[in-house]
């Protein structure tokens, strides 16, 4: 089972008896990228920028991010059982809203969710959780990210966390504004 990290189709036997799974496939997403073509099943077809990637993956599948500037459109939500992971880190992988909206809204109703090694900046909501806010019934894990520089005319200029059972580990949040408690 040396290839079980590569997604796809597999059979396992167990105890006599014969299991069927699948693995979750990647998704990738490179901002360099001149050519996206969906599903973005590969670094040749990746998504250029993170919401495509996001909406078009399935459940339990994997996000990955290129090293770039990611300048968000809109919000990214993440309503759904996923892993959304850099390649290099929070200093190689930065997300900017510019000012416009939130970054990340994560809601975990569906499943736990990971966020992992990105800079989240620019965010701004006239709500609570400018960079990043997060609901839901199931683990918000949120890893070795770099969350500055958001605003929030509510709490939590930088991170809201309302009704879920999030985890914040290894990350470095600074310089955020929240106006109100």
């Amino acid at each position: 089972m040396d290839d079980v990290n590569i997604p796809g189709e597999y059979s396992v036997m167990a105890w006599g008896e014969v299991y069927e799974y699948n693995t979750p496939d990647m998704n990738y997403v490179d901002v360099n990228n001149p050519t996206p073509l969906s599903p973005y099943t590969s670094w040749a077809t990746a998504a250029n920028d993170i919401g495509s990637a996001v909406k078009k993956a399935s459940s339990y599948d994997t996000v990955l991010i290129a090293d770039g500037i990611y300048n968000t459109a809109s919000q990214i939500n993440v309503t759904k059982r996923l892993e959304i992971r850099s390649v290099n880190g929070p200093e190689a992988v930065t997300v900017d809203a510019g000012g416009n909206h939130r970054v990340f809204n994560l809601v975990s109703d569906n499943g736990s969710i990971l966020l992992e090694g990105c800079a989240v900046t620019g965010g701004y909501t006239s709500g609570s959780g400018g960079g990043i806010a997060t609901r839901g019934s199931n683990e918000i894990h949120i890893a070795n990210c770099i969350i500055e520089g958001n605003e929030a005319e509510g709490a939590g200029g930088g991170i809201s966390c309302r009704d879920t059972n999030a985890v914040i580990t290894r990350c470095i949040i600074r310089n955020n504004t929240g106006k109100s408690a």
